[in-house]
């Protein structure tokens, strides 16, 4: 996997989202060591999504060296979560 990162970084590429589509398949989450590897290769932005449920979850991915999250359905039980998530994160 991080060979493509060597590949594609160079040819313009401005921005690498992970989204996790097999999360509803598989129940496997992005692990941080993914994110966190990612981080150090290449020189851009860089987001994760994975199943977002509480604040501390935004925090683990953001402490970990992701730049962006993307928030699915979860939070339509909580919209208070995306409120403090901006207060904390948001510019």
């Amino acid at each position: 996997m991080f060979y493509l990162l060597n590949k594609y970084f160079p040819n313009k590429v401005d921005e690498l989202f992970f989204y996790n589509i097999s999360i509803f398949v598989y129940k496997i989450l992005i692990e941080k060591y993914y994110i966190l590897k990612v981080s150090e290769i290449i020189n851009m932005p860089f987001g994760v999504s994975r199943r977002i449920k509480s604040f501390s979850d935004v925090k683990e991915i953001l402490c970990v060296s992701a730049n962006k999250i993307s928030i699915n359905f979860y939070v339509i039980n909580n919209l208070d979560l995306i409120s403090r998530i901006s207060d904390k994160f948001g510019r």
